[in-house]
């Protein structure tokens, strides 16, 4: 009787996802999924949902304001109109501009032209989202935007949990009905 409780132990164990196991299903399947849900890179259409995030960085015209303290607009802004555009100006007075209000946005000019700048405006909060434009004095032409990461792919992962279990769980069992078969044809060879 304490061989069978032994052996039912042993099944147990063997049924059981080990920890390696369930981490590297995890791992295998978090890194496709976290790809997947990540929009594509926007070249063309910047409408809807893309000018809402599109950040842009706008500077005071006014001498006696502090240059290296932008504010950030964003597209859908400029293209509403609801912006002071008056007294502010696109072009960075500088090469490198970083915010100061608590969320740490970059702000970079990667070349200067004549009377424009390509400039990268790097945007991380709830979501995180690189916004390239080239800016004039007055006006943005947006080049491209791509989101890096967002608040939903922690809902992803979390969903990932249960089932990278459940296929660990599979896993193991299938290994364990094996090695059953194995043990149970090694023992009637016998």
């Amino acid at each position: 009787m304490s061989r069978r409780r032994g052996s039912r132990d042993a099944a147990k164990r063997s049924n059981s996802p080990g920890c390696l196991l369930y981490l590297v299903v995890y791992f295998a399947m978090l890194v496709p999924a976290y790809y997947f849900t990540l929009p594509p890179t926007e070249t063309e259409s910047f409408d809807g949902r893309t000018a809402r995030m599109f950040s842009v960085a706008t500077f005071p015209v006014n001498e006696d304001a502090p240059q290296d303290d932008p504010r950030r607009t964003t597209l859908e802004s400029i293209n509403t109109g609801n912006y002071d555009g008056q007294f502010e100006t696109f072009l960075l007075p500088q090469p490198r501009v970083a915010y100061r209000d608590g969320d740490p946005h970059r702000v970079s000019v990667i070349e200067n032209g004549t009377d424009w700048q390509l400039v990268r405006f790097q945007y991380s909060n709830t979501y995180t989202a690189t916004s390239l434009y080239r800016a004039y004095g007055d006006r943005i032409e947006p080049v491209s935007f791509s989101m890096t990461s967002h608040v939903g792919q922690g809902s992803v992962a979390l969903v990932m949990l249960f089932v990278a279990w459940l296929v660990a769980k599979i896993i193991a069992m299938v290994r364990a009905a094996k090695q059953a078969r194995d043990e149970h044809a090694d023992s009637t060879s016998d």
